[in-house]
């Protein structure tokens, strides 16, 4: 069988970071972040990159600006996503590598056989044991 000459397929991963330092208590720590993000081939890669710049930004202000008392206690970032059942959140363990909350709410799911309900949202962990999705629950 011969390849198809009329057909192209064309995969766009772009990858963006940041990086800051904060002193806190007498020294210094010090957070980088990462996001990678598959794009379609009609997706504009310079207005992609921006948004991803926007999620890094505000996540790193929000890093800086976080009380002494909750330091180390970052949030878990969530993404909105559509899946075959409709919207949901998504979180993955590498866009919150330093957010132990993460990984309390993920060894919960674990413990919990991997779904649970927390106050209004149904919470599950991914096949690959990394990822959290969450909706909210419907009565």
């Amino acid at each position: 069988m011969e390849p198809s000459q009329n057909k192209t397929f064309i995969i766009k991963t772009l990858t963006i970071g940041r990086g800051s330092s904060r002193q806190r208590g007498g020294r210094w720590e010090k957070i980088d972040i990462q996001l990678a993000a598959d794009l379609l081939p009609e997706t504009d890669v310079d207005e992609a990159k921006l948004e991803l710049d926007g999620i890094l930004k505000s996540y790193i202000t929000e890093w800086q600006n976080e009380p002494l008392e909750n330091s180390g206690k970052l949030p878990i970032h969530w993404m909105p996503r559509t899946g075959s059942k409709g919207p949901f959140e998504f979180a993955s363990e590498k866009m919150n590598v330093n957010s132990q909350e993460f990984f309390e709410l993920q060894q919960r799911l674990k413990n919990a056989g991997n779904s649970l309900t927390e106050g209004n949202y149904y919470v599950w962990l991914f096949q690959d044991q990394h990822n959290i999705g969450r909706k909210v629950r419907s009565d």
